[in-house]
């Protein structure tokens, strides 16, 4: 597994170079790929808060990366994460994390989610509140099946959901499934995103590379 650990100021710096064009990058003795093997415009990795070494981690998934072209205000990109097969534990497929979350908001937790990507590991139980959702644009069937966001705002102690929990179906992609979820990994150091907002994430997703 490999782990971004740009800090924040390294994140920001990253970005503005980005803005400027990758010519840039060089000109600050930056190690990057050439924009042809990025193969994605430089306004995706802006609108989905990353940067190109983030990008060559989730590379190592060896799936096609589908991103949110929507971020709420106010969240950043809190760590990023691919991953080979496990066949000895579950979600046994290729895929990628990536987490966002607010900042600390005066004594309270703030809101975090999650996109995910992987080719398997599937299935379990759904909490009880769901919202259907419209497919992102890169789900190309003429009848796509049903998808739906799901959610507890309270958890149940006695059920498989003892803590608040949001998590979307699978969507079904080329060659790999995505979903966004709030508060999967990071479950005791956020609060859940509204449902509303995770509709509004994941109908922005968009195939970058």
């Amino acid at each position: 597994m490999i782990q971004s650990t740009l800090p924040t100021w390294g994140r920001l710096t990253m970005l503005a170079v980005l803005a400027l064009g990758l010519s840039s990058l060089s000109d600050l003795g930056a190690i990057a790929a050439p924009e042809a093997q990025l193969g994605q415009p430089v306004a995706a990795l802006n609108q989905a808060m990353l940067t190109v070494n983030d990008m060559n981690i989730l590379r190592q998934a060896e799936i096609p990366i589908a991103l949110p072209t929507y971020i709420p205000e106010g969240f950043q990109v809190d760590y990023v994460e691919a991953f080979a097969p496990n066949p000895s534990g579950p979600g046994d497929g290729h895929g990628y994390l990536i987490t966002y979350r607010q900042p600390q908001l005066s004594g309270t937790e703030a809101a975090c989610f999650e996109i995910e990507a992987s080719t398997g590991g599937f299935g379990g139980p759904v909490p009880e509140r769901s919202q259907a959702i419209n497919p992102p644009t890169f789900v190309q069937d003429a009848s796509p099946p049903s998808y739906q966001i799901f959610w507890t705002e309270t958890g149940d102690p006695d059920g498989p959901f003892p803590e608040p929990i949001l998590f979307s179906d699978w969507i079904e992609g080329d060659g790999a499934f995505y979903r966004l979820s709030s508060r999967m990994t990071m479950r005791r150091y956020c609060n859940l995103l509204r449902p509303e907002t995770a509709r509004q994430i994941l109908e922005s997703f968009r195939y970058v590379d």
